[in-house]
């Protein structure tokens, strides 16, 4: 069996939001969302008289769906101001080679998942009310959920740290192949020695392809960004300066987007983004990033020039998009100094340039961190491919034939 697509993880948090309501309303009402049929008194004589209600919401309770009306009260009179939504999505391929194929399978995962998500944040799971609709979307398949804390619920934070969301996403992934993983426990319990060897393989399998969806997730979406560093006021005064001097050059209609800016002003902000790599506080972040991406490069090619080009198209591509930011924060000047008619005060600047240094930091540590686990996830790749060449070899040499080898090697 193989894995080859992402498994999709977001959690967003909201306090006081008036919108949840209608999350609610559009997760269960929306066009695909599959239907519930509820067995309940009041629906049966609705359906004696008219027909069944459905829902498309599901929750905690297998036997008593929650029914719209209901979840929209419990929301409005819970406690807490906090509130988390939550999307899991898989690729319609892997669902179906894993077993998600219907609205069953996938309420029982999310139930179990929530389990997960609840040890995630340090709370019980009756700590934790939710709600939930299945949509068998085409191509990618996902759940939606809406929770929020019980009355009973100890005060925490709407964020979930690092730590927090690696532990969640670890857990869905370890839910993600349950189903194939109690197939291989019965397999390797009754297995004779025969298929010992097998099972093995199949059981390393399954390793191999929570590991992958891993770093898949943590590529897709990275977490573990490190905290901004702090700039000097000459810093901050030296950008504030040159974000002015942009601003006076750049036109004041159109798109604020490096693509449609004269040549002088995009190569003004290009030296303006080079100048911020340049900085120490930087420095690091864009020794690792360079490590990642000629590390993620060697997996393919040993050739240096390769590795150089690489580099230099990553580098010009984060230079780029830094360069648009710095477009965007001049641009803001730009409007500044036209509304009022003279240049923006020093403080202001200094605000303006902190905003950039921060966004420009943020961005870049992101990339760094999606291309370490992309290198991670070749080199794993790579380390299986060279596996399952010399594992044909052998069956090849044991007399199987060519199709046979490849065949099994994909069973």
């Amino acid at each position: 069996m193989k894995h080859e697509a992402p498994i999709f993880v977001k959690v967003k948090f909201n306090l006081n939001n008036p919108k949840d309501k209608g999350h609610i309303k559009y997760i269960a009402n929306r066009p695909g969302v599959e239907k519930i049929k509820l067995s309940s008194d009041a629906a049966h004589i609705q359906y004696a008289g008219n027909r069944p209600k459905s829902t498309g919401l599901f929750g905690p309770d297998v036997a008593n769906p929650p029914i719209m009306d209901q979840a929209i009260r419990d929301l409005e009179a819970k406690i807490s101001p906090l509130s988390w939504r939550l999307v899991i999505s898989l690729k319609e391929e892997d669902a179906r080679k894993l077993g998600y194929l219907g609205r069953h399978s996938w309420e029982d995962l999310t139930r179990r998942n929530m389990e997960h998500f609840t040890k995630a944040i340090g709370l019980q799971y009756e700590q934790i009310n939710w709600v939930a609709a299945h949509h068998p979307e085409q191509g990618h398949p996902h759940v939606h959920v809406l929770a929020y804390p019980s009355g009973g619920a100890p005060n925490r934070r709407g964020q979930l740290s690092n730590i927090e969301l690696k532990a969640f996403r670890r857990g869905v992934a370890h839910e993600i192949f349950g189903q194939y993983r109690t197939e291989l426990n019965i397999e390797k319990t009754l297995a004779r020695n025969s298929m010992i060897e097998a099972t093995k393989e199949a059981i390393a399998d399954l390793k191999y392809m929570e590991k992958v969806a891993e770093l898949e997730m943590q590529a897709a979406d990275p977490i573990g960004e490190k905290l901004s560093p702090k700039f000097s006021k000459e810093d901050l005064n030296e950008l504030s300066i040159k974000l002015g001097s942009l601003a006076s050059k750049m036109p004041s209609k159109g798109r604020v987007a490096l693509a449609f800016m004269p040549e002088d002003v995009k190569q003004e902000a290009r030296a303006i983004a080079d100048m911020m790599l340049k900085k120490p506080q930087i420095k690091e972040t864009i020794e690792q990033y360079e490590k990642a991406t000629r590390e993620l490069t060697r997996v393919y090619t040993l050739s240096k020039d390769k590795s150089d080009e690489a580099w230099g198209k990553a580098y010009n591509d984060i230079r780029d998009r830094i360069a648009n930011q710095i477009l965007r924060e001049a641009g803001t000047i730009n409007k500044q100094q036209q509304k009022t008619g003279r240049s923006i005060h020093k403080d202001t600047g200094q605000t303006i340039s902190r905003s950039a240094y921060r966004g420009i930091f943020k961005a870049l540590d992101r990339e760094r961190l999606k291309v370490e686990a992309q290198a991670e996830l070749a080199k794993l790749q790579e380390v299986r491919n060279v596996a399952r060449k010399e594992n044909i070899k052998k069956k090849l040499e044991m007399g199987m034939t060519e199709e046979e080898a490849y065949k099994q090697d994909e069973m």
